[in-house]
């Protein structure tokens, strides 16, 4: 569900799991968070949380859940606000699965640090915008790029997007880099486009198994601009 007028998709990008520092842990350093699986009920107010060889754990997005006192998480070098969520019995669930000791953080926009402001203009813990579009035919265009090169093709979702779009036409394998805005007739939602978005090393890895490949060194032979790899 999207919020309007913010865009925002409601809970999208809002918790990330933190080791003892703060700092949000990825998926370079544990690739086994591919396979947890969180799925929201809007209804119920719950979010339920799977993985192989454990049961399901559920999670109250109640503001009730929250514990500790309010603190900065770190995304990819940036401070974010956030707070500890779910308590010990999350933490245990998490920790236990993925063999760290790590903490379940969601985001809260009015946190405030001891050591100082964290960015409160982010959305949640997205790296640069609430949403992120990609293409079916830049996608497309990729693998063939990494057939050349002897590897594994991806999906969409290897880039984490919130909504993908396939154009129809020759030539159009980028073509969305050129949009100014998008409008989805059934409801008359119109998304305005920020720009291009920066890749890192998060795009090798399967968001399935969490197997890494070499899908940033393909990108980086014909999507690199003023020293950033571009896609979406």
């Amino acid at each position: 569900r999207i919020e309007i007028p913010s865009g925002k998709l409601i809970y999208d990008r809002q918790f990330a799991l933190v080791d003892s520092s703060g700092k949000a842990i990825r998926l370079q350093t544990c690739p086994k968070m591919a396979t947890i699986e969180p799925k929201i009920n809007l209804d119920a107010g719950t979010m339920t949380i799977s993985a192989p060889g454990k049961r399901d754990l559920v999670i109250s997005l109640a503001e009730t859940e929250i514990h500790g006192q309010e603190d900065v998480v770190q995304v990819c070098g940036n401070r974010c606000c956030g707070r500890l969520w779910g308590g010990h019995d999350v933490s245990d669930w998490f920790s236990s699965f993925l063999g760290i000791q790590c903490w379940l953080a969601r985001y809260q926009s009015d946190s405030v640090s001891a050591t100082g402001p964290a960015d409160t203009s982010r959305s949640g813990y997205a790296n640069e915008q609430a949403l992120l579009l990609i293409s079916e035919n830049a996608v497309a265009l990729l693998n063939e790029v990494l057939r050349e090169q002897n590897q594994q093709v991806v999906g969409s979702r290897h880039f984490r997007p919130n909504i993908v779009v396939r154009s129809a036409g020759p030539n159009l394998d980028h073509v969305e880099d050129k949009w100014k805005s998008m409008t989805i007739l059934r409801n008359s939602v119109q998304f305005q486009s920020k720009g291009n978005c920066a890749r890192c090393a998060m795009v090798d890895f399967d968001p399935y198994t969490g197997k890494k490949g070499k899908t940033l060194r393909a990108l980086s032979t014909y999507r690199r601009q003023s020293g950033q790899i571009m896609f979406g």
